[in-house]
């Protein structure tokens, strides 16, 4: 989900797991800020081919949404692809690779997500 800060604090008050996002200061025009939300949307759409390789890429993001620091989203994201890898065993990956795996996330989000802060 692209998104950017719009604030009135400096950055030293936006968390540090978001460092990599754009921040824009009140006032701020919108075009700037839109621009930034496009590109970033537009790089999210070369990433919808629906292979593993792309849906593990957009677990990464997800997950440092979710998790306070790297270390733990990388755990969170290593414990889905792992219960993934139960699930299915010898069978085949599912037709929707990204929504199975995301799904996965979610689930070991809310299922176990504490434990992976450590």
């Amino acid at each position: 989900m692209p998104f950017v800060f719009l604030t009135g604090y400096d950055r030293r008050h936006i968390p540090s797991r978001f460092s990599a996002r754009s921040v824009f200061y009140k006032p701020s025009p919108a075009a700037p800020l839109l621009s930034n939300l496009h590109r970033e949307y537009g790089l999210r759409a070369d990433l919808q081919e629906d292979t593993v390789e792309s849906a593990v890429i957009e677990m990464i993001h997800i997950a440092r949404g979710l998790m306070p620091d790297k270390a733990s989203a990388e755990r969170l994201v290593e414990a889905a692809l792992i219960r993934a890898i139960q699930e299915q065993g010898e069978g085949s990956v599912p037709p929707n690779v990204r929504g199975w795996l995301c799904h996965l996330l979610d689930r070991e989000y809310k299922e176990r997500g504490r434990i992976h802060l450590q």
